[in-house]
């Protein structure tokens, strides 16, 4: 499809590869995600989606600062879509990943896991990560687990707007 740059596939039960990445989760966040995202080039300001395995996540990139919008959930068939996301946008070059939950509905653990792996990856290339629009039980997972004091939230801010009837391509945000 037009406008799509990122393309992933995720493991479930029974399918090849399940294996690697259950092996994955059992180790430490010291390990490379398991799925990785080929990226293209494309203009600032232009959103990309990945859809797969019941997440959705959309790609705004302003000046090198990239606001993942992530909707639906993050769980263990989707976590490695994330993962291979922010780590491609490592790769190149990214000064700071804001992952926007206001529109996830759902997390488990092993999404928690792939939050806290994006912002070790991040810190360690010297990339600005945070989180915005935690809410609900997504927000409540945060508080029960006792990792808010270990990651960064943004203040209160809208989220990026993207026109649900706009084409993919040029998006601002505001």
């Amino acid at each position: 499809m037009p406008g799509l740059d990122y393309h992933a596939t995720s493991s479930c039960a029974g399918v090849e590869g399940t294996g690697q990445y259950l092996a994955s989760l059992e180790g430490n966040l010291n390990g490379p995600p398991q799925t990785s995202l080929p990226a293209e080039p494309r203009d600032e300001g232009q959103a990309a989606v990945s859809a797969s395995a019941g997440l959705t996540v959309r790609d705004v990139d302003a000046d090198g600062e990239h606001t993942l919008v992530l909707a639906g959930e993050l769980d263990i068939a989707s976590a490695p879509i994330l993962e291979a996301t922010v780590a491609s946008l490592c790769d190149n070059g990214s000064r700071a990943i804001v992952l926007d939950l206001s529109e996830l509905t759902f997390m488990d653990s092993t999404g928690l896991r792939a939050v806290l792996a994006a912002d070790k990856l991040c810190s360690g290339n010297g990339q600005r990560f945070s989180l915005a629009g935690a809410s609900g039980a997504v927000e409540r997972l945060f508080e029960l687990t006792g990792v808010t004091q270990a990651l960064h939230f943004e203040p209160e801010r809208p989220a990026p707007r993207i026109p649900p009837d706009a084409p993919l391509g040029r998006s601002r945000r505001g």
